[in-house]
């Protein structure tokens, strides 16, 4: 109920535009995720509670690079529908279709903004065989991100520095320690498309806006 109370000033912060900048597209909200399966449900809630708060707070500031993340989301219809939709049609090589309306979104020079006062709360099933399912979507999901033309495009147009924002919030990074760890042998050829982010010998054409 008191969620509820909140909604009209959640609402306007699509009016809130930094200095010099455009309204936002995309306001993120915090994300209450519970369950009552044992140990591993309360583990696994804990986890998506601390990439719901605290991760998400500091990929908006300082390091500039929160995208979409699904359920807790606000969006900017119009936007939304000027940038094609909010997902992509390939259900194989999109698996993360969310995160795709905020690389679009970033590309645009668009402004993505997180708060913390308000929060959508989700129960889910939480046992075993449900967490490493949903972490079996997120490492495919983030595998094939590294393949698409928006992960290209911020790698060639953004900051050196940004690119390292967007490694560290989870487009690539966990699943790279993952193969790491599983497939040394599998490396090299995965690993062309993170080379880019360091290749500075080409001029770039754009930049993002945002990424100094």
């Amino acid at each position: 109920m008191e969620e509820q109370l909140k909604l009209p000033c959640a609402l306007l912060e699509f009016n809130h535009a930094p200095e010099g900048g455009e309204t936002p597209c995309i306001v993120g909200f915090r994300e209450h995720i519970f369950s009552t399966i044992a140990a591993m449900g309360g583990f696994a809630g804990g986890a998506e509670l601390a990439f719901g708060t605290l991760v998400q707070r500091t990929l908006a500031y300082p390091l500039w690079s929160r995208l979409h993340y699904g359920h807790p989301d606000m969006l900017d219809k119009l936007a939304m529908i000027g940038q094609g939709g909010m997902s992509k049609g390939d259900k194989l090589l999109n698996v993360s279709e969310d995160i795709y309306a905020g690389m679009d979104a970033t590309l645009r020079g668009r402004y993505i903004r997180y708060c913390d006062y308000y929060q959508v709360g989700k129960g889910r099933d939480m046992g075993f065989r449900e967490v490493l399912g949903f972490f079996r979507k997120l490492a495919c999901g983030t595998a094939n991100q590294t393949t698409t033309r928006q992960a290209f495009r911020l790698a060639e147009r953004s900051s050196f520095a940004r690119n390292m924002s967007f490694y560290y919030g989870g487009t690539i990074s966990p699943d790279l320690a993952r193969m790491a760890t599983a497939e040394p042998r599998a490396m090299p050829s995965h690993c062309l498309p993170i080379a880019r982010m360091f290749d500075h010998g080409r001029p770039r054409p754009t930049t993002v806006p945002g990424s100094g």
